[in-house]
């Protein structure tokens, strides 16, 4: 089926609806695929300073 598609447009037999259908699927599928495949990472945001996020009432 790909191998297909892959020869009609080769042949200029789509139109262009087609190739930029296919060319916006491959690119979700390499999104999708890049987030499955990527190394997972810690991103840590603040300054840990002390702050605890707690509100007290002023005396």
């Amino acid at each position: 089926m790909i191998k297909e598609h892959i020869s009609k447009i080769q042949r200029g037999d789509c139109s262009k609806t087609e190739v930029t259908l296919t060319g916006v699927c491959l690119v979700l599928a390499g999104i999708v695929l890049g987030m499955k495949l990527a190394p997972f990472r810690v991103s840590i945001f603040g300054s840990f300073n002390g702050n605890t996020g707690s509100i007290d009432k002023p005396e």
